[in-house]
């Protein structure tokens, strides 16, 4: 056995020379004995099967060394073990000095407990017995040992009153710390503190801040619990009684009830650098003149820091009431002479609240009555005009504010004229009908040129062109139109002349009653139709359906259809077509 004194003896060596012979062993474990005796003891330190053999040599002659022996002796050695068990499971360890898998026989083991978090060592059973630890157990042969552990009931003390402030303002932070608590397991700690204003810190360390909303004797208290275990918690701390106020904010008006002042947010104490908007307003008659204090200046509103109490004064001073300019105009961009036209203001607004009346300055010199937002005007003259417009109080009619910037609307013309020039001059004159001196877009107007002695009419330039006597033209502009005229010689070789080409004038007079003349001229010979239609197009009388010479024509019409019936008031319509060439004109039968 490990450890175990063993004893091995050699014999049968001897000396030719008859001398004195020694032996020595081999262990089987790698070692060798000392040169001695022939009996001789061994310990082996490891199990396992071991060969002894031994040689012998002179004594005299030391390196006269025999062989080893063949007759060896197989030894089986074991080791004693040692099992450990725990109880309950996971509930600690053993730990062996020394730490081997086997032991020698007489190796002294100690065996030390350590116990796992929560629980506590508490006896050994088995090859060893009792409490103590560490133990030692003395290795005579297999050796089985239980180790015994209790479950723990962690305590964690009570920590000692917070330390701190015992006064303080409203939202001034303030520290608090806790200490004296313990685990009796060792355990790390953390703490929670109730502030006494109804509500608790986080868990966390034991030193915390705190802001108080509210005044009044706050009690601090603190507890502690274990980070491992966190529902081991101790019992609260002795309280800290810590008194909270706030700082005053009063404020004085002057002169008495000529105002007040609106507090944002209106308290009765603030806390430590809270802001606080101050809102001075007039009573009627009354306006804000500056502050005083521990506030100056005249800004209004102002804000007030709070760090400690605060005394301000309002001052108030009789009012001139202003009315504020009108903030827009409203009316369209453009308009027509004679048309009446809307405007609407308004956005003023008097300091005293009264109501208040506009005026407008319509911008053709001329101004409105002082009255409603809302009011209309009739432009007679055309052009851009600028709008303005201001306001006074309904109260105090001097209390006037000053003119908007202006607005402009275009104002266009109904009315167009009609210039007719003579050439050459003095040659005759043209007739209109209806004759005015202005006319309204759409009007019809008939121009019919009147030669005097010597002169014929000849054509129209400008706004008008062509030969039609009478020519009709609708009004949409200012007209320009000349009116051209020949001498007689002039027309008497007209005469003799072909037309250079086909044409159909306006019919004259028109509108008519009950008739009219229609001109037209050929280029060359043809068959020429000349046609009446009524409005739908319907045929109403035929003039003309026959060859005709190159010339010049005239024809009648006397408002009578193909059955000889009058015709009623209203618009026709005459046609010619020839070989070459076709033309449509409208009339008017005006009775």
């Amino acid at each position: 056995m490990i450890g175990q004194p063993l004893s091995f003896m050699a014999s049968g060596a001897s000396s030719e020379q008859g001398n004195p012979v020694e032996y020595q062993f081999d262990w089987g474990d790698g070692m060798l004995s000392s040169w001695g005796a022939n009996t001789q003891d061994h310990t082996y330190s490891s199990s396992g099967s071991k060969t002894v053999k031994a040689r012998a040599r002179s004594a005299v002659d030391t390196t006269s060394v025999s062989n080893w022996g063949d007759d060896v002796q197989t030894v089986n050695i074991t080791g004693m073990s040692l099992s450990i068990a725990i109880d309950p499971a996971g509930s600690g360890t053993v730990e062996k000095s020394p730490a081997k898998t086997e032991y020698a026989f007489n190796d002294t083991v100690t065996l030390t407990p350590v116990a796992n978090s929560g629980f506590t060592f508490d006896h050994w059973n088995g090859d060893l017995t009792g409490t103590e630890t560490p133990a030692q157990l003395i290795m005579t042969g297999n050796k089985a040992v239980t180790a015994f552990f209790v479950e723990t009931q962690e305590i964690v003390t009570k920590p000692s009153k917070p330390a701190g402030p015992k006064s303080g303002i409203l939202g001034q932070t303030l520290q608090f710390t806790a200490v004296g608590s313990s685990s009796n397991l060792g355990h790390e700690l953390e703490y929670q503190f109730e502030w006494g204003d109804g509500s608790l810190s986080e868990w966390g360390l034991n030193s915390q801040s705190h802001v108080y909303s509210v005044t009044g004797i706050m009690p601090v208290k603190a507890r502690a619990r274990c980070k491992t275990h966190t529902n081991v918690l101790s019992d609260w701390s002795d309280t800290l009684n810590v008194t909270i106020s706030g700082y005053s904010l009063t404020i004085t008006v002057s002169p008495a009830d000529k105002g007040l002042v609106a507090k944002n947010p209106n308290k009765n104490r603030y806390g430590y650098g809270e802001k606080v908007a101050l809102s001075a307003i007039g009573s009627s008659g009354y306006q804000f003149d500056h502050w005083e204090g521990d506030l100056s200046g005249t800004v209004n509103p102002d804000t007030v820091v709070m760090n400690e109490n605060r005394n301000i004064i309002a001052f108030f001073k009789q009012a001139q009431e202003t009315v504020s300019i009108p903030t827009f105009i409203s009316c369209p961009d453009t308009g027509y002479i004679e048309q009446t036209i809307n405007f609407t203001t308004g956005g003023s607004v008097s300091s005293f609240g009264n109501s208040v009346q506009y005026q407008f300055d319509w911008g053709d010199g001329t101004l409105s009555a002082w009255g409603d937002s809302c009011a209309n005007h009739i432009y007679n003259l055309v052009g851009t005009h600028k709008i303005k417009t201001r306001a006074r109080s309904s109260v105090n009619n001097s209390i006037v504010s000053g003119w908007t910037e202006e607005k402009p609307i275009v104002v266009l013309s109904l009315y167009y004229t009609i210039s007719i020039t003579v050439d050459p001059e003095g040659a005759g004159s043209v007739n209109r009908t209806p004759f005015k001196s202005q006319y309204r877009e759409g009007d019809i107007v008939i121009l019919t040129p009147l030669a005097v002695g010597g002169y014929v009419f000849d054509n129209w330039t400008g706004d008008l062109e062509g030969i039609d006597n009478p020519a009709i033209i609708q009004i949409d502009g200012n007209k320009n139109i000349t009116a051209h005229f020949r001498n007689i010689s002039s027309v008497d070789e007209r005469k003799n002349q072909i037309p250079d080409n086909f044409s159909l004038s306006q019919n004259f007079p028109n509108p008519f009653n009950p008739e009219t003349s229609i001109n037209y001229q050929l280029a060359s010979e043809t068959h020429v139709s000349l046609k009446i239609y009524n409005i739908q197009g319907q045929l109403i009388e035929t003039l003309i359906n026959e060859t005709q010479p190159a010339g010049f024509y005239t024809i009648r019409w006397n408002a009578m259809d193909r059955s000889g019936r009058r015709l009623p008031s209203g618009v026709y319509l005459y046609r010619i077509e020839t070989d070459h060439f076709s033309e449509l004109k409208k009339m008017i039968l005006m009775k």
